[in-house]
């Protein structure tokens, strides 16, 4: 994660300036895009759930490049249309950073994953965020509380998201912070790696 751009003092209500939201109004992002394996419908299903309890909750899904969007008659048909923003592809450096720092929470719950950076740079920006319980997360997060859902369950993804929203989360999302910047900060690493570099060279 670039420190630079992803950190806790990027300004807040950018992102909400932007697209017209309210500073009292709940923000779920989902920063993955509209491709299947990021079960965007799981997301969706979780929305009308969630409306029940926050009704006036905001989705905004996002992604790094421009996809077309499967979802629209299912959305009318639940009503929840003023409930989800497609806001497209977004630069991530120039404009995601604005929108990880104004959402209550970040969703990415794909089917697979390795080491997802947009779930880092949303803790670099001190945002809670809930994912998919994959094995990435065990191995990166063993120690600390994360908001794990299991693949495909859109109830308990809904469930997370409103605790989420309901509760104080500094503690968890400080620790999650402090594990991003300590372990998986661009800085840090490449010092080391320069280090390591440096010994091979000079023994």
């Amino acid at each position: 994660v670039d420190f630079e751009i992803f950190n806790e003092s990027v300004s807040l209500g950018v992102a909400r300036k932007k697209y017209k939201v309210s500073n009292e109004q709940n923000v779920v992002v989902c920063p993955r895009g509209l491709k299947s394996i990021y079960n965007n419908e799981t997301i969706i299903k979780s929305i009308e759930i969630v409306k029940k309890i926050i009704p006036d909750i905001l989705y905004i899904f996002c992604g790094y490049y421009n996809h077309d969007i499967d979802f629209e008659d299912a959305i009318s048909s639940m009503g929840i249309r003023e409930n989800v923003l497609f806001v497209g592809k977004l630069d991530r450096e120039k404009e995601l950073p604005f929108l990880y720092r104004d959402a209550d929470v970040v969703v990415s719950v794909p089917t697979s994953d390795s080491s997802p950076l947009s779930v880092y740079e949303a803790m670099a920006c001190k945002t809670d965020v809930i994912v998919s319980d994959l094995p990435w997360v065990h191995y990166k997060f063993k120690d600390l509380e994360l908001s794990k859902v299991p693949v495909g369950d859109h109830q308990e993804l809904a469930d997370l998201i409103v605790k989420s929203i309901g509760n104080d989360n500094t503690n968890r999302i400080n620790g999650l912070f402090q594990k991003v910047f300590n372990e998986i900060n661009l800085f840090a690493e490449g010092e080391k790696l320069n280090n390591l570099y440096s010994k091979i060279m000079y023994e």
